[in-house]
């Protein structure tokens, strides 16, 4: 028997691999009062032609302050692309968010009692990473924007 081929949408996926490093803004949140400059780095992989998967820390005032590991893939019978993240803070995700594609950004929305909606925008070497969170799913507000290089 021959292995399925994984679906051309890890294709998209596929220029995530690498390292990345770039500068953060966390704004005022209740997780985070005053908000703060940060670097993110993140460090992503290729399951053989299929699967995203890697690590991501989070930088404040020289010291480590967060690490997160995703693992993105392509729902071929649900037709939308999927991110599972899994953080320090050990909140159990229960569910992966789901993810639509236009052009070179890929949105993803956690349906939660606190939504979450990232966005991922990829282009050649340079990657840029909007997260949003909402309590009601209509108004958003903005968490953190990350700007990153291929390093």
């Amino acid at each position: 028997m021959e292995m399925p081929r994984p679906a051309p949408e890890f294709d998209f996926l596929a220029r995530l691999v690498g390292r990345w490093e770039g500068a953060e803004q966390i704004e005022p949140s209740a997780f985070d009062p005053e908000g703060d400059p940060a670097t993110g780095r993140w460090h992503l992989h290729q399951l053989d032609g299929s699967f995203v998967y890697g690590d991501y820390e989070q930088e404040r005032g020289g010291a480590v302050t967060f690490r997160g590991h995703a693992v993105y893939g392509w729902d071929a019978e649900d037709d939308h692309y999927t991110m599972y993240w899994f953080d320090s803070s050990a909140i159990d995700p229960s569910k992966p968010a789901l993810g639509t594609r236009a052009g070179d950004t890929v949105s993803f929305l956690l349906d939660a009692k606190l939504a979450s909606r990232m966005t991922h925008t990829i282009e050649d070497d340079h990657f840029m990473l909007l997260i949003e969170s909402s309590l009601n799913g209509t108004e958003w507000s903005t968490f953190l924007r990350g700007d990153y290089r291929r390093v």
